[in-house]
Formats: C-alpha cells, structure tokens, sequence
C-alpha cells in the first residue's frame, strides 16, 4: 500500500492481481508431471532389464514398453485436451457410437492398467444397447477416469462394475464400486485439484466435469454405505 494525500485527505491505495490463472496452471502441471514421471519410470525398468541381460520374456517386456508408452502419449494428450477445455478451444468431433462398444473398449483397456491389479473389472450382465453420438476420444476420457478412480478406491479382492443405459433423451454410463466417500469429501468431489490421494493429484473428477459439459452433459455420483459409490455421466442422444 501507498499513502496518498489529495485535497487535504489522507488515502491508502492498492492494487489487487488475480492469480488464480497461475494457480491454476500449477496445479496443472504439478498433476502431469507426476503422472507423466511415473509413466516414464516404468519405461526405464523395462528397458534397464533388456540392457542388463538376455532375458527369456524379452518379448512379453518388449510388448510392456509399448504399451506403456502408449500410456505417456495418453497422459500428454489427456493434458492438452484439458488445458484446451478449459480456455474454451477444445473442439468436439463426434461420430456415431454404441454403448457396448464403449464398454468393451474400456474392459479391455484398463483390465491390465496397474490399478486394476488384485481387483476385478466387469460389464454389469444389464448392460444396455444404446446407440448415440459423441465424441469418442472425450468420451473415453471422462470414462476411462471414471474407471481408474473406481479401480483406485476399491479394495484390493474388489469388483468394480460398469454399464450403460438409455435414460429418456440421454445415453448413461455408469461405474460402480463397493466403497464409500466420506461425507465431508462428497461436497468437493468436482472442484478443480480436489483429491482423497494426496498432493499433486486431483484433476480427475474435475475432468470429467468439463469434458462431460463440453460433450453437452452432466455427470453425478451416489455413494452410501450399504450400496458403494456410483459414479454416471449422461450425453444427448443426438439421434438427428
């Protein structure tokens, strides 16, 4: 602050900078730095193994890598839509889809995915048909963290289950998993770099809200004890 004295009168100004910009691009890239890392190191394994020694699953470690690096070009593209989304340049492409095939792309990705490991990923037996249009790569952005984060809470032994429905005008997919949030967790689930995991994560739920509402959606949870937590994105149709 700086004093000012004007007609006789004593005055303090102030100027005042909205930072929340910087915070939020920190936030950011503390988030895909870590996830970024944490891909890369897994590549360094891998190849440290194949530079060590000769060994006999050098093709099960080669097909690892690759697929692990397919996960870095994810994480750098899952990034960039998200930064783009929330400057209001994302461009949506949409195509027609199924509700199976959804599903069954997403089983098959994360089935192997590290936080499927000791726990069970399957299609509801309910699972509906739906066709309807949407942008596929946004669309499995928001579902594929869906999953990881049911995947992530459930206990190890768990079973974490997904599926999709026709709700009136709108194609509804939903994931559930047997554990609960806590009451004081519930109310902040969707803000921006919220977490339950600790520092530098949390951009996940906060995702899944922007890209659902860019796709013209909604997404929504239901957790209590005795049921789990259920976790649904809805989109339009768009039939026409």
């Amino acid at each position: 602050m700086k004093p000012l004295e004007h007609a006789g009168e004593s005055f303090c100004v102030f100027a005042v900078t909205d930072i929340s910009h910087e915070k939020r691009r920190r936030n950011l890239e503390q988030i895909f730095f870590h996830d970024v890392l944490n891909v890369a190191g897994s590549i360094r394994g891998f190849a440290e193994l194949l530079r060590d020694y000769d060994p006999e699953d050098k093709v099960a470690i080669f097909n690892m890598i690759h697929a692990t690096s397919e996960r870095i070009i994810e994480e750098i593209e899952a990034q960039r839509a998200l930064m783009e989304a929330e400057t209001g340049e994302l461009a949506v492409s949409n195509e027609l889809l199924s509700s199976r095939m959804v599903l069954g792309k997403i089983t098959q990705l994360y089935a192997h995915h590290d936080a499927c490991r000791e726990r069970t990923l399957a299609i509801a037996p309910d699972a509906e048909e739906v066709v309807f249009a949407s942008d596929p790569v946004l669309l499995g952005r928001v579902f594929g963290n869906m999953v990881k984060n049911a995947l992530e809470a459930a206990q190890p032994g768990a079973t974490v289950t997904l599926g999709a429905r026709r709700e009136g005008t709108q194609a509804e997919f939903w994931v559930h998993n047997p554990g609960v949030i806590r009451a004081d967790d519930q109310a902040q689930i969707f803000r921006r770099s919220f977490s339950t995991k600790g520092r530098s994560r949390g951009l996940g739920t906060y995702s899944m809200k922007l890209l659902s509402e860019k796709l013209g959606g909604q997404v929504g949870f239901e957790s209590t004890e005795g049921s789990g937590t259920t976790f649904f994105a809805r989109y339009p149709l768009n039939e026409n």
